[in-house]
């Protein structure tokens, strides 16, 4: 389900039980296998704003072959042994 909030009606309050819940409605899907280049993470970061909650995001360099000047999470695929969220931390940590 998506819901749409005014921004100063969105508070964290609001978002953490919507986002710590299970979400049953993803179990079943028929999801693709991972790719063979493997996994990667990204970090959806949402902290406390002036007025209401704030998200991080990037814009991805204008030189870049793929996905050029678009806007994103921080994140990327994961090196050797690296857990999809240890990329998601070294990849914002590079990016930000």
């Amino acid at each position: 389900p998506v819901f749409f909030y005014p921004a100063g009606m969105l508070t964290l309050e609001i978002l953490r039980p919507a986002l710590s819940r299970d979400l049953p409605y993803v179990r079943g899907l028929n999801l693709p296998p991972p790719s063979p280049a493997g996994f990667a993470g990204v970090l959806a970061l949402i902290a406390p704003g002036d007025r209401c909650p704030e998200i991080l995001l990037t814009r991805r360099a204008d030189h870049l072959r793929k996905h050029s000047g678009q806007i994103a999470f921080p994140g990327g695929r994961a090196e050797g042994a690296e857990s999809t969220l240890e990329a998601a931390l070294r990849e914002a940590e590079e990016e930000v």
